[in-house]
């Protein structure tokens, strides 16, 4: 068990290797209940998250999720999180990361009051933090459909076909699907995103429920998988985990998100946004794969092959189980013109240097499962 968060949490349940593997081939399971979850509602509700989130919630109809962050007034990233669609305007739920929870608890609650004041906006809107009686369990890899069918007593043609992020905005779906269902005996919401790249869901579901549903997917071939795994996965991915690859200092344009910004729909950032977008980023997030042995850093600088000069830093870093070598995610200035797709550069791991080479994400390519 680590700390992570005011949560201790399994690392692993054995070797965080033959979990990783697990998912990219056969299925693995995460409990991921220390998310945040935030309830709103009221008739004003679509208006409010579209007025907090920069992605196009009126996209969103009843049954279906989107991948969404939350800016603040310089357009710099507070959370990425996904929006979930109950009620077509009048009541959508909001997952966020754990570490986040409070801090955009409050920040909803203090917009609220604020456009309140200034416009007599949202009255009726209902801001319930529901994080302390849901839990969360994420079934992924190319095996999901198939255990979790077989687990719950869930006819496949009803549990929703999985999508998995991509930074290919052809690729992406407008909005991800889940269904709820009540008649299993176990009350739980079945949706089909993930963070690990592979077919997979998530599944909501009260605290009570939570154990014997666990042992259900076990018992059906589901392996249990910790965090370390987690970040192995979504590291290959090229997914950004909140605190490492982003934070307040970062635009998500910076982080390659700029396909869920939709600044016509002026959101509290959209301004600043549409600004930077215009003028062009200093920075961005990039890939990077060591040439032979060693492993990217958190925080390791990135300096350039010719003369030593520094590029830039490294967030997120590690051991690839897929690829066999090492693979990180930083951050390139691109006015030093280094940031091509390729190029050589050295990531500077006193007392050695680390050859490695610019990537694209994603790092692998992941199996498809059954739709």
């Amino acid at each position: 068990m680590v700390p992570f968060g005011d949560y201790e949490m399994p690392l692993h349940y054995g070797s965080i290797q033959a979990e990783h593997i697990a998912v990219r081939e056969n299925a693995g399971l995460f409990d991921v209940s220390h998310m945040g979850l935030l309830y709103i509602e009221g008739k004003e509700a679509g208006a409010f998250v579209q007025h907090v989130t920069t992605n196009d919630v009126y996209k969103l109809s009843a049954g279906k999720t989107q991948y969404s962050t939350i800016t603040n007034e310089d357009g710099c990233l507070l959370d990425d999180i996904l929006v979930y669609c109950f009620l077509s305007e009048k009541q959508y739920l909001l997952v966020v990361n754990s570490a986040n929870t409070q801090k955009i608890e409050d920040w909803l609650c203090r917009k609220k009051k604020e456009e309140g004041l200034r416009a007599k906006k949202y009255s009726s809107v209902y801001i319930q933090n529901a994080s302390e009686y849901l839990d969360i369990l994420a079934l992924q890899g190319p095996d999901a459909k198939e255990i979790l069918s077989s687990a719950l007593g869930i006819f496949e043609s009803r549990i929703p076909s999985p999508y998995h992020f991509s930074r290919d905005e052809s690729l992406i779906p407008s909005s991800y699907p889940f269904i709820e269902l009540p008649p299993i005996g176990k009350k739980i919401m079945i949706s089909a995103t993930g963070y690990t790249g592979e077919r997979g869901y998530e599944l909501y579901l009260p605290t009570e429920n939570t154990r014997p549903v666990w042992d259900e997917l076990v018992a059906a071939g589901a392996r249990p998988a910790g965090l370390g795994a987690r970040d192995s996965l979504r590291l290959e991915m090229g997914y950004c985990l909140y605190g490492q690859d982003i934070d307040e200092s970062i635009s998500p344009l910076e982080a390659g998100l700029g396909w869920i910004v939709k600044e016509d729909t002026e959101f509290i950032g959209a301004t600043a946004l549409a600004k930077q977008r215009k003028e062009g980023i200093k920075k961005k997030l990039f890939g990077f794969i060591a040439e032979g042995r060693g492993i990217p850093r958190s925080g390791a600088e990135i300096i350039s092959v010719q003369d030593s000069r520094p590029l830039g830093k490294i967030t997120s870093g590690g051991y690839s189980p897929t690829l066999k070598q090492g693979i990180g995610m930083g951050y390139l200035n691109l006015d030093q013109n280094q940031h091509e797709i390729g190029t050589q550069v050295y990531i500077s791991m006193p007392p050695r240097k680390i050859l490695a080479r610019v990537s694209a994400f994603p790092f692998v390519k992941t199996k498809k499962g059954k739709a």
